[in-house]
């Protein structure tokens, strides 16, 4: 399967499932159920490369961390504390990633480029697309900081995944695909 739509399912079924658990069961089978699709998406990952992705540490480390901050508080509200602070851990790692001018998709994107030239070519391309991730975690933050604190569990998961999850696949479709518009368009200039 695809890269790209490897990690749609990824951001997209695990949503799904934990809403349809939450309706229908409860919250503590949810967040069970999540927990169980994580781990399998991740020894999955791990079975599959014999290794695990840089970013899947954090996630491994965030699915832990959210279910048992969910079990420990009982709150269902408490289930977006971790995902806050992540949010913003990403939001600083990328902010930062472009104020040094080292950005963090360029970084990640390097071993994707057969030529170290084409690496070179696709720099602002990979600039670009860290300055979007950039902007949606802030965004991420803000929305799951005033919800916290005015909303209900159910309107904050509501508005966190029709704002979070289309973005989030736009957002990494956008990743792969306009570096690729980027180098074609600089192929034709050149």
């Amino acid at each position: 399967m695809n890269t790209k739509y490897r990690e749609i399912l990824r951001e997209v079924i695990p949503a799904i499932v934990f809403m349809v658990i939450y309706k229908y069961l409860s919250f503590s089978w949810a967040v069970l159920s999540s927990f169980g699709i994580g781990s399998i998406i991740y020894m999955k990952e791990y079975l599959k490369l014999k290794k695990l992705k840089p970013f899947s540490y954090l996630g491994i480390f965030s699915l832990v961390t959210q279910t048992i901050m969910s079990f420990v508080f009982k709150n269902p509200k408490v289930y977006y504390v971790y995902p806050l602070i992540s949010n913003s851990v990403y939001a600083l790692i990328f902010g930062v990633s472009l104020i040094r001018k080292k950005d963090i998709v360029s970084y990640l994107a390097r071993d994707l480029c057969e030529r170290e030239e084409d690496f070179y070519i696709l720099k602002p391309a990979f600039r670009k697309v860290t300055i979007m991730w950039f902007i949606f975690y802030v965004l991420k933050v803000i929305i799951k900081g005033f919800g916290l604190m005015n909303w209900s569990f159910d309107t904050l998961y509501y508005v966190n995944f029709v704002l979070g999850t289309p973005i989030t696949l736009y957002l990494i479709w956008y990743s792969f695909s306009y570096p690729g518009k980027y180098y074609k368009r600089v192929q034709k200039i050149n």
